[in-house]
């Protein structure tokens, strides 16, 4: 297995990390980005090295390719950073890891966008019922609390529990079976659980009860 020096990077190649992982750019190797990297390896259950291997480079290519999907805007006001709303109808203390209340980190910001974006599309197709928020980003210890999977998607960012106003966990599923089938909406990984609906944009075509 060949593996590249993250001293050997390229500066475009150190931004387009920056970018894929949502961290602030800089260009500059750093710590912080050789923790996203491992963190993003831990998730997908791929070997830590250190130094850029195949196998991650081409994870994380394929983010590329997801992400212009993800991130095309709505309208353009969807984009818009803000230090209270993360879209039109999402605020960032929905997404602070409940049990703690520790905020979003910044290297999370991005993918917590991407996934809002989606769910703005399912609230305006649902006539702009409240989407309310049961667990968005969760803190490593929060998750552990929850008995969650180690390497869920809710520690990245990428992933939420919810509920919609005045409409069943299955109600919501069909909808966004629907939305999915149509291509309105990234089809990710979908879960409809008693109380509430999962989804999240870590995985492609997931779906479970």
């Amino acid at each position: 297995m060949t593996i590249r020096p993250y001293t050997d990077l390229y500066r475009s190649e150190v931004r387009a990390i920056e970018q894929r992982l949502g961290l602030e750019a800089c260009g500059e190797w750093s710590d912080v980005h050789e923790e996203a990297i491992n963190a993003f390896r831990r998730r997908h259950q791929m070997e830590l090295c250190y130094g850029m291997d195949l196998a991650t480079e081409q994870a994380l290519e394929s983010i590329v390719v997801t992400a212009e999907t993800l991130m095309r805007p709505v309208t353009p006001e969807l984009v818009a950073e803000d230090d209270v709303f993360i879209t039109p109808n999402f605020r960032w203390c929905e997404f602070e890891s409940t049990g703690d209340g520790v905020a979003v980190p910044k290297i999370y910001r991005a993918n917590v966008r991407a996934l809002c974006q989606q769910l703005e599309i399912v609230r305006r197709i649902l006539g702009n019922r409240r989407i309310k928020i049961v667990s968005g980003w969760r803190s490593v210890w929060w998750n552990q609390r929850l008995g969650g999977y180690e390497f869920s998607a809710h520690k990245e960012g990428l992933a939420a529990d919810f509920t919609v106003e005045g409409l069943q966990p299955s109600s919501v599923r069909r909808l966004m079976e629907s939305l999915m089938e149509r291509g309105e909406l990234y089809d990710g990984g979908l879960g409809r659980m008693s109380q509430f609906t999962h989804y999240d944009i870590a995985q492609q075509h997931e779906r479970w009860n």
